[in-house]
């Protein structure tokens, strides 16, 4: 548990940096504790810190995507709803380079 959480903390300190570098905005405490979820989720371990943020930046978009589509889903403007898959995570080229 405690290398977990060591973990944890460490990649919340990394995203922090990376956030505070970048013109996106920032990410709330919700869409950290969902990142740190899916990672759990879909077993997903990196190489090192530069590909976990990237990995991070790419599932931020994913989700943002996501969760409009849903939104309009709900207000019947859409016929299917989406959710993160072990994909979200990958840019558009590499989830079809894969598939």
């Amino acid at each position: 548990m405690k290398i977990h959480l060591l973990g944890f903390v460490l990649t919340l300190a990394l995203l922090l940096v990376l956030v505070s570098t970048t013109k996106d905005k920032a990410p709330t405490g919700d869409e950290l504790m969902t990142w740190e979820q899916y990672k759990i989720a879909f077993n997903k371990v990196f190489e090192n810190c530069e590909e976990e943020c990237r990995r991070h930046e790419y599932f931020c978009k994913t989700k943002r995507i996501i969760d409009e589509h849903n939104r309009l889903y709900n207000m019947g403007e859409k016929t299917y709803s989406m959710d993160l898959n072990q994909f979200s995570d990958r840019n558009a080229m590499e989830s079809y380079k894969n598939h």
